[in-house]
C-alpha cells in the first residue's frame, strides 16, 4: 500500500460532474474489516439530482446542524461516536475509503421555478418514475444486502422486480460486497 499520509490522488472523469440519478457504495476498510454504505443521487421530492461529487460533499459534511452527512455519521458509529462528536485525525487515517459509482441514464435537468412545480403535469410524472425506480433499486439493495456490514440506518424496501440494466448495476455491487 502507498504511503497515504502526505499525498493521495483523486482522478475522475469529468462526467462526474454532471447532475445524474446514480447508485454509489461506500466501502471502508479500518484494519481488516470491511463496512459498506449504500447511497442514491436524485431527490425524493424535487424534479432534481445531484452529480456523484455533489453527493459526496454532503456526505462528509461537518457542520453540526447538516442532514446530508448519513455517510459520516455511519462511519463515527465504526467508532462508538454519536453525532456531534468529531472523529480524531487518528481514527480518520485509519480508514481506506473507496466509492464505487454506477450512473443510471434518464435524468434531464430540470427547467423552471423548483418552487411552482406541477407534479400533475406528464413532464413531472415521467420524472417521477425515473425516480422511483432508483430509490427502488437501492431500497432493494439495502433490504438484500443488510447482513453483510452495511451501515445504513433505513431498512430497504424495495420490491423484487429490476430491469436489466438496473440487474446489471444490483449484480456488481454485490460482487464488491461479497468478495473476499
Amino acid at each position: 500500500m502507498a504511503n497515504k499520509t502526505n499525498y493521495s490522488c483523486i482522478e475522475f472523469n469529468g462526467e462526474l460532474l454532471n447532475p445524474s440519478f446514480s447508485i454509489y457504495l461506500f466501502e471502508i476498510k479500518k484494519g481488516a474489516k470491511r463496512n459498506f454504505y449504500i447511497g442514491m443521487t436524485g431527490d425524493n421530492h424535487y424534479p432534481s439530482a445531484r452529480s456523484i461529487l455533489h453527493r459526496l460533499s454532503g456526505h462528509i459534511d461537518l457542520g453540526k446542524r447538516s442532514t446530508q452527512s448519513q455517510f459520516l455519521l455511519a462511519v463515527k458509529g465504526l467508532f462508538g461516536k454519536i453525532k456531534n462528536e468529531y472523529l480524531t485525525l487518528k481514527e480518520m487515517k485509519s480508514l481506506d475509503i473507496k466509492l464505487h459509482h454506477s450512473s443510471i441514464p434518464g435524468f434531464e435537468r430540470w427547467d423552471g421555478d423548483m418552487k411552482i412545480i406541477d407534479k400533475e403535469a406528464p413532464r413531472y410524472k415521467e420524472y417521477e418514475k425515473k425516480q422511483k425506480r432508483v430509490r427502488n433499486l437501492e431500497n432493494k439493495m439495502i433490504k438484500d444486502f443488510s447482513g453483510n456490514h452495511l451501515l445504513n440506518k433505513t431498512i430497504g424496501k424495495g420490491e423484487d422486480q429490476l430491469t436489466k440494466e438496473e440487474l446489471i448495476i444490483y449484480n456488481n455491487i454485490e460482487k464488491i460486497i461479497k468478495q473476499k
